[in-house]
């Protein structure tokens, strides 16, 4: 399912336009033309939320790490998760 971010486009005062994303702290990209800066700010979005969820998964992840385990015992395994488009191991 797609993610629909609201997105705010202004002509910026030196030519061409600038885009930013309200619920996105941060989140700004600028084009020449209103096809551009639109390509633009798709690509800035979801850098900010790639970046996001790895920032957030590495705080998880170093927060559990003193979790104890199972005195029964078990096994630690390593596994990546992603998709071509959406990568999550490598940060």
């Amino acid at each position: 399912m797609p993610l629909k971010i609201n997105v705010i486009i202004e002509k910026a005062e030196e030519g061409g336009y600038v885009a930013f994303c309200p619920e996105l702290k941060g989140c700004m990209s600028q084009g020449e033309t209103l096809e551009e800066v639109k390509e633009n700010i798709k690509d800035a979005a979801l850098g900010w939320l790639e970046t996001k969820v790895k920032i957030e998964l590495n705080h998880l992840i170093k927060k559990n790490l003193d979790a104890k385990p199972p005195k029964n015992g078990y096994r630690s395994e390593t596994v990546v998760l992603g998709t071509p488009r959406f990568q999550l191991a490598g940060a």
